[in-house]
């Protein structure tokens, strides 16, 4: 994730990204789609988050366990990224989901009228 946009005055949010693939497709949230967080540093287990892991944000659903955290996509081809507890510090949540605002395709087919003879 490295767009950011600024949410609508009907959404309460501290920040957002733009999706940049469809891992959360299950969850209807899409590439392109806007999903915006409040900033937090714990959601309850299967809530969607932003969490910051050394390489990159995953948006993702969240589950603690006393032994590991489990970071869980909506896509099940994508593999759960699970983290040990002695590597907990390795991973952040920085936001819970609030909204998610989807983004239609909107690709244009436009042909330019050709001159008449």
């Amino acid at each position: 994730m490295e767009q950011t946009v600024n949410a609508p005055a009907d959404i309460s949010a501290d920040y957002s990204f733009i999706m940049d693939d469809d891992s959360m497709s299950g969850d209807g949230i899409r590439a392109g789609d806007i999903v915006y967080f409040a900033a937090c540093d714990h959601v309850d287990n299967g809530q969607i988050a932003a969490v910051q892991t050394p390489d990159s944000v995953e948006i993702c659903h969240v589950w603690q366990h006393r032994l590991y955290i489990a970071l869980v996509t909506a896509d099940l081809k994508r593999r759960s990224l699970i983290i040990p507890v002695e590597d907990r510090d390795s991973v952040k949540i920085i936001g819970r989901a609030v909204a998610v605002l989807h983004m239609l395709n909107t690709c244009l087919l436009y042909t330019s009228p050709s001159p008449r003879d």
